[in-house]
């Protein structure tokens, strides 16, 4: 796992929408949408 330093771009990743087509994160912030992730740590 590779942490980020402030300033360095995100890796580009796809997701599914609620409408089963997929996403990619550089798409979404290209058409001005606002992103929200939230990231969940499993601790199980």
């Amino acid at each position: 796992m590779k942490l980020l330093l402030t300033g360095e771009k995100a890796p580009d990743f796809a997701l599914q929408t609620v409408d089963g087509e997929p996403l990619g994160l550089y798409e979404a912030l290209q058409n001005n949408s606002v992103v929200l992730l939230i990231f969940l740590r499993h601790l199980g």
